[in-house]
């Protein structure tokens, strides 16, 4: 995204120069000194001169036309070449969003399997205890929360990179000088909102 908002930026730099064809072109120009009638008189007579100039481009057999709707066709390739790249960006944001929010509900369930595993085992153990249950269901309650743990570490640590990522591709999306016009006119419902209301409710 970034570089084609430099893309964009250099396209209407273009378009701009091309414009600038069209205007006149001022100069002034000085000159001083002194002369002398002899050369071998003793006296000198200083003399200056003020000349103004100004141009216009009458006729340029189309040229600057040519060359102004050029650069008006490469700024408007370059805009919507940038602005589908930002939406695939957006897309790719709220796409990371939904797996973040995925993980969570499975980290909630993780967690909730852990407690009930918890209570089996401490349940086994006293059964155990009393007789009425064998070593081996106590070795498999203890088993089944080792694996609800490890399946909850593994979550977590997946909701952690996915974050991280997330956080990168934000970090990536640098505005430029003509970033409003890739972005387009703001829409409440847009892809861009949608996404930067999730972030501010995860940082809420």
């Amino acid at each position: 995204v970034r570089a084609a908002l430099v893309r964009v930026d250099a396209a209407a730099a273009r378009k701009t120069s091309a414009v600038l064809a069209f205007l006149p072109t001022f100069g002034v120009q000085g000159q001083t000194g002194v002369q002398y009638r002899w050369f071998d008189e003793p006296d000198a007579q200083p003399f200056w001169g003020l000349t103004a100039t100004a141009s216009l481009p009458i006729f340029q057999g189309g040229a600057n036309l040519a060359r102004l709707e050029q650069a008006s066709a490469a700024e408007e390739v370059a805009v919507r070449s940038a602005r589908a790249l930002r939406l695939r960006a957006l897309a790719a944001v709220e796409s990371s969003l939904a797996r973040e929010e995925e993980l969570r509900k499975q980290l909630d369930a993780g967690r909730a399997q852990i407690e009930a595993a918890e209570l089996s085992m401490q349940e086994t153990r006293e059964r155990y205890t009393a007789g009425l249950a064998t070593y081996q269901a106590v070795l498999n309650s203890t088993n089944a929360l080792f694996q609800s743990q490890l399946t909850v570490l593994s979550t977590h640590r997946q909701l952690v990179s996915a974050r991280l990522a997330l956080l990168g591709g934000q970090r990536g999306q640098v505005g430029g000088r003509h970033a409003h016009a890739v972005a387009g006119a703001g829409d409440a419902d847009g892809p861009e909102s949608r996404v930067q209301a999730r972030l501010d409710v995860d940082r809420g």
